[in-house]
């Protein structure tokens, strides 16, 4: 069954638990599990992490970066089998208008942004 995140509540979801223990929800490896967070650039645990923490050691959680340009807001982790996939695009097609997106940067911020990298 295909589940869907924001990004920052898949951030929030990987950095609760070790990725071996939360991969088997999803019925993926832990190794897919980090490539989907490496592809949406979710910073994840580094090796000790839980480890130092369980210790009681200070331990500190890498911040989420904002998202690249061309990347989107939404992760789907699994897969949907044929008839649920139907049964979306007829709910979608249905629909008179579609959801507004939302944008969490303002306009004037992601024109700084892209006018820094471009240059």
């Amino acid at each position: 069954m295909e589940q869907r995140f924001r990004r920052h509540a898949f951030y929030d979801l990987v950095w609760s638990e070790p990725i071996s223990c939360l991969a088997p929800r999803f019925d993926i490896s832990d190794v897919a599990l980090a490539k989907i967070c490496r592809r949406h650039g979710i910073p994840v645990p580094g090796r000790g992490y839980w480890a130092k923490l369980k210790a009681g050691k200070p331990s500190p959680r890498i911040p989420l970066l904002q998202r690249g340009l061309a990347a989107v807001e939404t992760i789907c982790i699994g897969h949907s089998n044929w008839s649920e996939r139907q049964e979306d695009e007829r709910t979608l097609m249905a629909e008179d208008v579609p959801p507004l997106p939302e944008f969490t940067e303002p306009l004037p911020e992601l024109i700084a942004r892209v006018t820094k990298l471009v240059g």
